[in-house]
């Protein structure tokens, strides 16, 4: 979590990973949700042109949660 002073931005949670050189990605995904709206980048890269993710909910009854294919962003 970088960031969490109060009066600050929204905190933005990160994670660096690896892949083996040696071995092609087949298939890659990232499952992604919040209380609220967010935004997804990989590499500094977008993994989608939607907006205010994930849309329209009641957070106290369901949340919701997007599935997106990142394959040619690994």
């Amino acid at each position: 979590v970088a960031n969490s002073k109060v009066g600050s931005s929204a905190p933005m949670l990160r994670r660096s990973f690896t892949t083996n050189k040696d071995k092609s990605i087949l298939n890659a995904r990232l499952y992604a949700t919040a209380a609220g709206i967010y935004e997804m980048t990989i590499n500094g890269q977008p993994v989608s042109s939607d907006y205010f993710n994930p849309g329209r909910t009641q957070y106290n009854v369901r949340t919701q949660y997007q599935t997106f294919d990142v394959t040619s962003l690994i």
